[in-house]
């Protein structure tokens, strides 16, 4: 999507200089991967996290940061349900230790389930 600048020489297309000079590439001034084109101020947003790259608004996800899995009906990322996600910076997926079935928050049929550390740990 082409966008403003502050210097173009032929119709906005070859721009020598662009407005948010850290996060569009010249000469056509689109914004890097990660970011998407804020229309009003004619500067690059970043993608909402986990969106590695994003399109339309910053959490309609094209791609998802590293352990993240899309949903291309929603354009959501999240975790697999064999996963949970991390409270750290940036957040991320971890996986589920044995005998947690899904999410870390349900057990395996018969066994018992404590909260531990931002996980659900399954007990005999």
């Amino acid at each position: 999507m082409q966008k403003t600048s502050a210097d173009c020489l032929i119709n906005g297309i070859n721009c020598s200089t662009c407005i948010d000079t850290q996060n569009q590439t010249t000469p056509s001034c689109n914004c890097v991967d990660g970011y998407i084109m804020n229309t009003s101020t004619s500067l690059c947003d970043q993608c909402q996290h986990p969106c590695a790259t994003c399109q339309t608004t910053v959490d309609y996800c094209l791609t998802c940061a590293a352990t993240y899995t899309i949903d291309s009906n929603t354009h959501t990322c999240s975790c697999l349900t064999s996963q949970y996600e991390v409270n750290v910076t940036p957040q991320k997926c971890q996986n589920c230790t044995s005998p947690c079935a899904t999410n870390c928050g349900s057990c395996v049929i018969g066994l018992n389930q404590n909260l531990k550390t931002n996980q659900f740990v399954c007990d005999d």
